[in-house]
């Protein structure tokens, strides 16, 4: 309930309140649904959306309610509406629900307001790829590959205020290395400063190596 919810807000490794999926409560102005909203945005925290079919009069009050995301846009129109008034739109690409072709010129129109996600992917499906099949798809498409990789790795680190990804000063090193960047090919992962995945060490480190 939003007293749960105002003490989850106040929680460092809660990042964000997820989809708001009660649209049609925060447009007729619910106090329960409202007063989880408002948990987050004193904790100055995002709040995610889910708004299928939302346009118009309605999207706008959902937005303005302070629903800064949305994953559910299955148009480019409903993709255009959302970045038009200032929202964010997470274009999904599931075992499910596939929406990248439909949405992938938003990626390119405005690169700034998109991020990528799967929203429930099988792992059987995860094992042919994730947000890196995301990405090659929209090169393939012509998409320029710092549009692409702003949406699948900048945009959510400084949405969500996340503590690492970014490689600044001061941050955790975690990254990958790839050989190009047209396939993606992972030759090494880095997390926190660990070498946990070589390519040249035979794929996967184990702990005690990691340690030495």
């Amino acid at each position: 309930d939003a007293a749960q919810t105002r003490e989850l807000m106040k929680r460092s490794d809660v990042c964000y309140l997820s989809e708001v999926m009660n649209y049609p409560g925060v447009i007729n102005g619910d106090r329960e649904v409202m007063e989880k909203i408002a948990a987050a945005k004193a904790a100055g925290k995002p709040v995610d959306g889910h708004s299928p079919g939302l346009l118009g009069d309605a999207l706008l009050t959902y937005i303005n309610a302070g629903i800064s995301t949305d994953h559910e846009c299955i148009t480019i129109e409903e993709a255009r509406q959302r970045v038009a008034n200032g929202m964010k739109v997470i274009v999904r690409e599931g075992s499910a629900a596939r929406n990248f072709d439909a949405l992938a010129d938003i990626i390119d129109e405005a690169p700034s307001m998109t991020m990528l996600c799967s929203d429930d992917k099988h792992p059987d499906d995860l094992v042919e790829g994730h947000i890196d099949a995301m990405v090659r798809r929209g090169i393939g498409r012509g998409i320029p590959v710092w549009k692409l990789l702003k949406a699948a790795v900048v945009n959510p680190v400084k949405h969500y205020s996340l503590p690492s990804g970014l490689m600044k000063v001061g941050d955790d090193a975690t990254f990958i290395a790839v050989d190009n960047l047209t396939d993606f090919n992972v030759r090494q992962t880095v997390i926190g400063g660990a070498v946990v995945y070589d390519t040249e060490q035979g794929g996967l480190i184990e702990p005690a190596l990691m340690l030495s």
